[in-house]
């Protein structure tokens, strides 16, 4: 085992009832090749077994540390920012209770870091209730230079359990939005932050990881609002054409949301706004949905 007093990675899990799922995200931890790491779980007072859980697997590695609540938080980033809060390593690594990664995770992101590079991020394979997102894989992607408008104008090209960052920068850019306002959105407002100060990311195309998907996943909530409170300060730096593009991303997702939920004929003003505007990617997936929102109204 490395042995350093002050480890190179804290990695950061807030913790809510999730007793079925944490004790094989830590211990994809446990399982990394590289070992110069701390493992933070932050509870936000769990009402099921998660603590205990914990607890047992903390007993048996000092390099795990559980900090506990008496009263939930509402949200994963004050979890999060006490975590970080609490570190030491050079770099945080974020990564979700009901996700894991890949035995290289580490060692792999460690690799990629040089002085020109502040965020690392790679892809993660999709498994549980695979029907229910209809693909296999979240994909990231290079994001081109300026990173900020590349963020507004195509979307969040970062999932969460794949990042790593500089301990450093997430100081400087005062750490995660805690308000109610983001939740949800509160991880893709800390790339735009980050990406308003530092042009330094890294975009790693192999999957590192995985990332669970159950049955509450997908359209549990209507990420158009919170990805607004996010991201509207930022756009103002957009041009006007940017800004159409921008607005498009916001308008596909309430309309995929509506149409997820089967408000069929509320989605159709959404999605249709974004065959306007809309990049190339969400104008197909957006046509798809109004074909089918079509041909359901035909046969009834």
């Amino acid at each position: 085992m490395i042995v350093n007093k002050i480890p190179v990675f804290s990695v950061i899990i807030p913790l809510y009832n999730s007793e079925k799922h944490i004790k094989n995200t830590i211990q994809s931890v446990l399982n990394q090749t590289y070992d110069s790491w701390e493992l933070i779980v932050v509870d936000d007072c769990s009402t099921d077994n998660s603590r205990e859980i914990v607890r047992e697997i903390e007993r048996n590695d000092r390099r795990i540390r559980l900090i506990t609540s008496d009263k939930n938080f509402g949200g994963p980033a004050k979890p999060r920012n006490i975590g970080i809060k609490s570190s030491q390593g050079k770099y945080i690594a974020f990564l979700d209770s009901d996700d894991i990664w890949y035995s290289d995770k580490l060692d792999v992101c460690l690799q990629c870091f040089n002085d020109s590079v502040d965020v690392v991020y790679h892809d993660l394979v999709i498994f549980g209730n695979k029907r229910k997102y209809f693909r296999n894989k979240l994909r990231g992607r290079k994001l081109k230079v300026p990173v900020l408008e590349d963020l507004l104008v195509n979307g969040n090209g970062l999932n969460n359990s794949s990042v790593v960052v500089r301990h450093e920068i997430i100081k400087k850019v005062n750490y995660i939005d805690e308000s109610k306002d983001v939740i949800a959105a509160e991880d893709f407002n800390l790339w735009l932050k980050i990406a308003s100060i530092s042009q330094n990311f890294k975009y790693i195309s192999s999957d590192l990881g995985g990332y669970y998907v159950g049955d509450n996943n997908i359209s549990s909530k209507n990420m158009s609002t919170c990805l607004r409170f996010a991201a509207d300060e930022f756009a103002k730096q957009l041009s006007y054409k940017q800004f159409l593009r921008y607005e498009s991303i916001v308008d596909y997702t309430n309309g995929r949301y509506l149409y997820l939920n089967k408000e069929y004929m509320k989605s159709v003003e959404y999605l249709i706004k974004v065959l306007s505007d809309g990049g190339y990617k969400i104008k197909i997936k957006s046509m798809y949905m109004l074909c089918i929102i079509y041909f359901r109204r035909i046969k009834l």
